[in-house]
Order: structure tokens, then C-alpha cells, then sequence
């Protein structure tokens, strides 16, 4: 991978430890590429034989967690290392989903690297939200994989049972997870002739890929902090936004960490906004740069709202992100002109600016 980037008149720089040097110096010998050298001496510390640096030294399989141990008290030469060098991307094995938070802190964009292909990666993901053990009657022994491209059966007994597994697997997998989730990409053993079903089930499946889709294409869905709606009413959004079978990005107060990465393909790819019903939104109605969901009651405590089924929130989905479609392009440049005069306004001899004056 290194070489594939280095050909490409890429600077590119390998960082290992000392004992694996001369498994590497073979392969880059003759090519621009760099190393750079992190020190391994934590092995005495965490009870490793000197000279463990690699698995393939351990002399007993039993010291495997020592091993994962040292690793992860790398942290800090890692840290001096990004910050000497500070390079334009990482990438990153997925075995070390804790330099999340170091290139976070640096600014620095990660991609992680996964072995495995994107069958078992899409499989994984369904899994973890699926989870068979824990929705399937214990006499159930094999079971349908949802929402893959393609019929999946497998035997309750070929999937792992997470919750049977210690706290120290059951804590590396949501770091990967969430390392996951946060780096800026993945990069997959695999290409995309091989399983191209998996490959485009994935970026539709994965919050990172949405820099993918069309211009246009996403609803961003956001009430403000002050907003309250019971249970019933949010699964009827949810249940709504699901149907519409449109890309969307739910923001929840004091719920989910913010994600700066969303800055980076928002304003070319949303294509409408679903909001309160506050003064805001009555206008855009009036200008006719809005759709109304069906509020038709005026009421102050949020348990005298009448429901507001998921049908109607899948309408007004449809109309607001159609690509194409003749009625959300005329209110799209209206909002185009509107934000013009906006602009306009504010700059001198602008209305807004004559008037403060």
C-alpha cells in the first residue's frame, strides 16, 4: 500500500518499531519511502520477554494480552511522533483504534485500515445492531441476515456472542467501533469487482460515505435544544425519515457528540432542512420555501399535540430532497435568491446597513 502511494509521488512515511525493520527494509529497498522508528520498551513493564515486538515472537500464546498492553501504552511516542512529522492523512491498523484520539487532537485526518473484506465488515455492522442472541428465542438455530444484498443464513452458533466474551474484548470492540466511526474514512483489503454489492451496500449503510451522494440528496433534521416531543412522536419521525428512503442526519442535543467532519460535505450535499415550527419556518412556508409537516393546532404543552404520523413526514421528505423533482428545484433557488438578498443587506448601502445607520 505504502509503494501504491509512494508511486504515486506521494511522501510517504512508515512507522514501526526496531525489531520489525529488517522485515521492511527488504520490501522498500529501491523506492522513495521513509521509516520512521518508534521505540518498543514497554515489554519489561507489562511481564513480554525482551525482544517481543511482533506476535510472531511471542513464545506463548498466553501473552497475548500483555502484548495488546505494551501496545497500548504507545500512546505517547505516537503522539511525539505525529506532532514531529504532522502529516496531511494517517493510516491507520484497526488494532489501534486509540490514535482516534490522538490525531483528533492534532487535526491530523484518519483512515483506518481493515484486513477483512466488506462482506464480513457489512455483516459485522448488522450484527452489532441486530445482535441474534439477544433478539431470537433461544431455540432458534439459524436465522436470516436483514437487510444484506443478498439471502443470508447462518447458524446462531457462527456468530459471537458478545455479551459471553470478557470486558476487555467486549471494550476493544467499541473502541474500534467508534475509532471507526470517527476517522475520516476506511481503507479495505478487497476491490470493488470482487463484492461491488457490499461495496455500495456500505457507503449507503456508513455515516462516512454520505461526502458520496448526490448534491442535494440529504435532509438534516435538527428541532434546537428547547423542542419536546413524546416517544410516540419521534418514532413516528423516525419511522417517517426511514420510509422516505432518503440519506438524513438527525442531530440530537446532548445526545450525540458533535461531528466536525460534518462541515466538510454539508453544504454541497443537503438538500433540505426539517425544523420546529417556530417563526422561522412559518415564514419559509409564507415565501413558499418551506413544506408543512400537518401541525394544524396551536397548542403551548407538548402533550396537547396532536400526532403527526410518519406517512406525512415521508411525504414531505419526498418533496424536499427529490433530485430533480420541479417543485423542490423552484423552492431551492428561491432560497438561492433569497440568501443573496440576504448578503446583500448586510454590506454597504445595503438595506440592513442603511438602517443601522
Amino acid at each position: 500500500m505504502a509503494k501504491l502511494f509512494g508511486n504515486r509521488g506521494v511522501r510517504t512515511t512508515i512507522l514501526t518499531n526496531p525489531a520489525n525493520t529488517f522485515l521492511l527494509k527488504p520490501i522498500i529497498s529501491n523506492s522513495p519511502l521513509e521509516l520512521a522508528l518508534i521505540p518498543f520498551s514497554f515489554t519489561t513493564a507489562t511481564g513480554l520477554p525482551e525482544g517481543c515486538e511482533n506476535l510472531t515472537t511471542l513464545p506463548s500464546q498466553d501473552l497475548i494480552p500483555n502484548f495488546k498492553q505494551a501496545v497500548s501504552m504507545l500512546s505517547q511516542p505516537f503522539h511525539q511522533t505525529f506532532t514531529q512529522h504532522h502529516p496531511n492523512v494517517i493510516i491507520i491498523d484497526i488494532f489501534f483504534p486509540w490514535t482516534i484520539e490522538i490525531t483528533s487532537k492534532l487535526t491530523i485526518p484518519q483512515l483506518i485500515f481493515n484486513g477483512t473484506g466488506l462482506f464480513p465488515l457489512c455483516l459485522i455492522t448488522i450484527q452489532q445492531s441486530y445482535n441474534p442472541y439477544q433478539t431470537l428465542q433461544a431455540k432458534t438455530k439459524s436465522f436470516l441476515v436483514p437487510g444484506t444484498p443478498q439471502w443470508i443464513e447462518l447458524l446462531k452458533t457462527q456468530v459471537l456472542d458478545i455479551c459471553k466474551t470478557n470486558k476487555e474484548c467486549q471494550d476493544f470492540f467499541l473502541h474500534v467501533k467508534e475509532a471507526e466511526k470517527r476517522s475520516y474514512g476506511v481503507v479495505m483489503n478487497s476491490f470493488y469487482e470482487l463484492e461491488p454489492d457490499y461495496v455500495e451496500h456500505y457507503r449507503t449503510v456508513t455515516r462516512r460515505q454520505l461526502v458520496t451522494l448526490e448534491p442535494g440528496s440529504v435532509l438534516y433534521v435538527c428541532f434546537r435544544s428547547l423542542s419536546s416531543f413524546s416517544g410516540e412522536q419521534i418514532r413516528e419521525i423516525a419511522l417517517g425519515l426511514e420510509a422516505s428512503n432518503h440519506a438524513f442526519i438527525w442531530v440530537v442535543p446532548k445526545i450525540i457528540e458533535r461531528d466536525e467532519k460534518i462541515q466538510d460535505w454539508m453544504p454541497e450535499a443537503v438538500g433540505g432542512f426539517m425544523i420546529h415550527c417556530g417563526w422561522n419556518s412559518t415564514l419559509e412556508d409564507v415565501l413558499k420555501i418551506g413544506v408543512a409537516v400537518g401541525m394544524k393546532e396551536h397548542v403551548m404543552r407538548p402533550e396537547d399535540r396532536p400526532l403527526i404520523h410518519g406517512i406525512n413526514m415521508e411525504r414531505v421528505v419526498s418533496c424536499m430532497t427529490s433530485i430533480g423533482g420541479v417543485k423542490a428545484e423552484a423552492m431551492r433557488m428561491r432560497a438561492r435568491k433569497l440568501r443573496e438578498m440576504a448578503k446583500s443587506a448586510i454590506m454597504e448601502d445595503g438595506s440592513s446597513y442603511t438602517e443601522l445607520t
